[in-house]
């Protein structure tokens, strides 16, 4: 397997930052049909994300979070959907597809709250 795999320990994808005070040891999840997306440029609208996503994947559901527009959850058909759609957009900037102020990268992770609704 040499050469098929690269070490993101230090690499800002590295999307869960282990330590004594981190917080994301309690997020890391099995992959799912289910991804967390972080990051959102502000004004993006649902149906903008849900065109970008549907490019890599059968996209099922999105939703902002209630409080917030920054993040969402993003429910895909198949496994290899989210995964599909998490190696094309994580740490990706959404200014490629139009969107304005979208030069921070997307942090995509699988997620813990398989959405149903």
């Amino acid at each position: 397997y040499e050469g098929l795999t690269q070490d993101y320990s230090s690499s800002p994808l590295h999307r869960f930052k282990l330590g004594a005070s981190s917080r994301n040891a309690n997020n890391i999840t099995f992959p799912n049909q289910s991804l967390h997306i972080n990051n959102i440029p502000d004004g993006a609208t649902q149906e903008q994300l849900v065109a970008v996503f549907a490019m890599f994947g059968q996209l099922e559901l999105f939703k902002f979070f209630s409080n917030t527009n920054k993040m969402g959850v993003a429910r895909f058909a198949t496994i290899n959907d989210a995964v599909s759609v998490l190696v094309a957009l994580h740490g990706e900037s959404l200014d490629a597809y139009g969107f304005v102020g979208g030069q921070r990268g997307l942090t995509i992770s699988f997620s813990k709250s398989q959405s149903q609704s």
